[in-house]
């Protein structure tokens, strides 16, 4: 493996740029299914490339179970 500046690999430094939540991958996925929740509070779902998807779709994806959260939100009073 190429080693950067820093004895980093290149994936390593990419790694590094991107936003926590990509870098996170494995937490959000342990979120996703952890018992004891009020609400399901996430759509987890896994893509291999995130450019591979359309702008349209990926926004449909993260946000479909958006209005099932907030009516089970507001039946336990997390939101009013």
């Amino acid at each position: 493996m190429d080693q950067g500046q820093q004895g980093l690999s290149f994936a390593e430094e990419r790694a590094l740029m991107l936003p926590e939540i990509y870098r996170n991958y494995g937490i959000l996925e342990k979120l996703h299914t952890l018992s004891g929740r009020l609400v399901d509070n996430g759509n987890f779902f896994a893509l291999d490339d995130v450019h591979e998807i359309a702008e349209s779709e990926l926004y449909d994806r993260v946000l479909n179970k958006f209005p099932l959260w907030l009516e089970q939100a507001r039946h336990r009073g997390i939101v009013a």
